[in-house]
């Protein structure tokens, strides 16, 4: 199988979990307690995926890890350079809807800062699943989606998308 090939399949899986995550967020949106951790635990699987299939479209492999960072860290200069552009682009266009009212709410700045975003969603994958755990902090989670679409559009961008 070409790397083209398995960028593809990898692609496919990652928009597999973008879906499901999709309809769990949706289900959820008059409960959010009900389904928002599942909804969370896919959607950040779906961007590990998408990412290895940036990371096996330009290096012919991937890393075997569920840290979002690590995988990032793994792609070429100019996808990194286009991420970090185009999230912050985003985030200004495209904020949360109710970013402001957590804050207000938490008294917490929820940083927009794209390597806080991408350290705090990093490990969202294993940690979400693990949620009774965790401590009670204020991380950026809210930008998850911000941070989906500028993956997945750097994805369209390099063609990975088209079998």
């Amino acid at each position: 199988m070409d790397n083209k090939e398995q960028s593809y399949k990898i692609f496919l899986q990652a928009r597999r979990f973008e879906d499901s995550a999709g309809l769990l967020f949706k289900e959820g949106a008059s409960d959010p307690n009900k389904y928002y951790i599942p909804a969370c635990v896919m959607a950040a699987f779906g961007l590990e995926l998408y990412l290895k299939s940036i990371q096996q479209f330009e290096k012919g492999t991937i890393k075997k890890t569920h840290n979002i960072k690590d995988i990032f860290d793994e792609l070429t200069d100019e996808s990194k350079d286009k991420i970090r552009i185009n999230f912050k682009d985003d985030v200004l266009r495209n904020p949360p809807h109710n970013i402001k009212d957590i804050e207000k709410k938490s008294g917490v700045k929820i940083t927009d800062d794209f390597d806080s975003v991408l350290s705090d969603i990093s490990r969202l994958f294993v940690d979400f699943r693990y949620i009774f755990e965790q401590k009670n902090e204020a991380k950026s989670f809210m930008y998850i989606e911000n941070l989906r679409k500028v993956i997945t559009g750097r994805v369209s961008e390099l063609g990975i998308d088209k079998k």
